[in-house]
């Protein structure tokens, strides 16, 4: 079937579309052979059908948002504390305490991207499948194919097609080429269902494209239709604004529903600078510039773009549903297993961070003093010289105790009653938080 091959999404998104385009391909065929042959209810079918394939990318997308909305209140303390700091002591202090949060939940900064991304070859491919139908789907593209046959063998036929093509405002019919019948194919798959009698009297002189026209345009847009009153090859308002005004505006809504659950899984962030303010408006903006779209294409990616966003509605919902049921300890303490499981498969040594990370947790601070201690000696690596001057006489008074406890830790080390293990540890941290201070030492 090489005949299909120019009508077909090219270039890195090709690989995805054959397989999406065979599923489609198959859909439309199975219910071709229950008899309701239509590519309107194939769309659906068939985006519910992307949309499962898709739920465990989902799932973890969703997982990752509602650890990102626990773990936003520490990383916005961490951001808090040096704001405006630009030192490279600080930088790396707030690196480390950053990384710590991320291990203390056993997850990455870039983890709810990464699923973002992996899907976005699909969508884009799936979304090419749906705008070139017939190439994808072979009993659409046979029907085409009876009409385009005979215009092929028109004398002057391709000039007569780019006229139509210039009259008809038919943008997404580019680069034609009449010596090659997959792009008369595209060139019949963008007319809407008032250009038909067009066409028929453009080749009124060749009988052989008009029975053909007559014969099989009846059939191409019943098996276009949505429940008989509208057609997916048409733009919304391309005959009256009655009922093809209903596909926008279904969109916009359908959408804007979709973006209130997913945002609600979101960090919540606090309104600096309007900063809220600003994506709410953002999000309105995409919404209506979406609207606005759906009027300029036909309404099969109208239809699209409905079933997307209500069907992946309802796979949040349920997705949060199951996360919620299962509580977030649990999916923390699945995380810390995963990250576990790739260190040790990959052979990694222990982060620098990861004995930080788990003294920065709550339940460590509370059981273990000597992690305390340690969050403690961090504070004090962080005081300004103000805060210093200020405890300088405090510092002074006890200097005594403490050379006379300094001893005393000399001779208990000495002695082989001191963890070594421990100092060591402390030591670590300690350097590891205000190493650039010891340079300048």
């Amino acid at each position: 079937m090489d005949f299909l091959v120019l009508t077909k999404a090219g270039g890195i998104l090709a690989p995805f579309a054959e397989v999406l385009g065979f599923i489609i391909n198959y859909i439309y065929k199975g219910l071709e052979f229950i008899g309701i042959p239509n590519v309107a209810l194939a769309i659906v079918l068939f985006t519910l059908i992307v949309n499962l394939i898709l739920m465990p990318l989902t799932i973890k997308q969703q997982k990752s948002s509602k650890m990102m909305s626990v773990m936003n209140p520490e990383l916005q303390k961490i951001q808090a504390k040096y704001q405006g700091k630009r030192d490279e002591a600080s930088v790396r202090k707030m690196q480390a305490e950053t990384s710590a949060v991320y291990e203390k939940y056993g997850t990455s900064p870039t983890g709810g991207c990464l699923y973002m991304i992996i899907q976005l070859p699909i969508l884009f491919a799936l979304y090419q499948v749906i705008y070139r139908v017939p190439a994808y789907i072979t009993p659409i593209n046979d029907l085409y194919m009876h009409i385009a046959t005979p215009l092929s063998q028109v004398t002057g036929g391709g000039d007569m097609i780019q006229t139509l093509i210039t009259d008809l405002s038919l943008k997404r019919v580019t680069g034609f080429d009449f010596t090659n019948t997959s792009s008369i194919v595209d060139f019949l798959a963008a007319l809407k269902t008032s250009d038909w009698a067009i066409v028929s009297d453009t080749f009124k002189a060749t009988p052989d494209v008009v029975n053909a026209i007559t014969q099989y345009s009846p059939e191409i847009m019943r098996v276009n239709s949505i429940f008989g009153v509208l057609n997916i090859s048409d733009l919304p308002l391309s005959n009256g604004w009655w009922p093809g005004v209903l596909i926008p505006i279904l969109s916009g809504l359908s959408q804007f529903v979709s973006m209130k659950i997913s945002m609600a899984n979101q960090p919540q962030q606090t309104n600096q600078n309007g900063m809220m303010g600003n994506m709410k408006v953002m999000n309105a903006v995409m919404i209506l510039f979406s609207v606005y779209i759906c009027f300029t294409l036909n309404i099969g990616i109208g239809l699209y773009w409905i079933a997307n966003a209500v069907l992946r509605t309802i796979v949040m919902v349920i997705t949060n549903r199951i996360i919620d049921k299962k509580g977030l300890d649990a999916i923390i303490e699945e995380n810390k297993a995963k990250q576990k499981k790739k260190k040790e498969k990959r052979g990694d040594k222990p982060s620098k961070f990861e004995e930080y990370a788990k003294m920065s947790t709550k339940k460590y601070d509370e059981a273990a003093p000597q992690r305390k201690s340690i969050k403690e000696l961090a504070a004090t690596s962080t005081m300004t010289k103000e805060e210093k001057n200020s405890g300088s006489k405090a510092q002074n008074s006890q200097n005594k105790p403490a050379q006379t406890e300094q001893k005393k830790d000399e001779t208990a080390s000495k002695s082989g009653k001191k963890n070594k293990n421990d100092a060591g540890n402390i030591a670590q941290i300690a350097h590891m938080l205000d190493g650039s201070n010891n340079k300048k030492k």
